[in-house]
């Protein structure tokens, strides 16, 4: 082992708790803003459970966008395999997935409910306003 990797070495065995939790805060909440904002675009409802399974369809795109973004730079492929599936089930046992999926769609109707609302008040008061 180098000086390098013996350096990484003990910094990663002597992080706290406090540490790694908030590292685990901050990778979940990049897991829930994929879903937001990479997920939505291509599946607005999740209708089988499986999808949602490492090694699902969904699990398996996540891994794809979010490869980079989740997890320590110097962990090994194998380490960050192992711990993107970690936060994928820890997400999972919270169905941060699910409730990030139903928070999108309820803004996303929201904001149309919003828009055409507004048009039809602009619309009524220049309608009234002729007579």
């Amino acid at each position: 082992m180098s000086h390098t990797q013996a350096h990484q070495f003990d910094m990663t065995m002597t992080r706290t708790e406090e540490e790694i939790t908030r590292d685990e805060r901050m990778d979940l909440k990049v897991l829930v803003e994929y879903i937001k904002n990479d997920l939505f675009p291509k599946a607005k409802f999740v209708l089988g459970e499986d999808e949602w399974d490492v090694g699902g369809t969904i699990y398996r795109d996540d891994i794809k966008c979010c490869k980079g973004r989740i997890g320590l730079q110097t962990m090994t492929e194998v380490e960050r395999t192992r711990y993107m599936e970690n936060i994928w089930m820890k997400a999972l046992n919270k169905k941060l997935q699910k409730t990030a999926l139903v928070q999108k769609r309820s803004a996303i109707y929201t904001v149309m409910q919003n828009k055409f609302s507004g048009n039809f008040t602009i619309e009524w008061r220049c309608l009234t306003s002729i007579d």
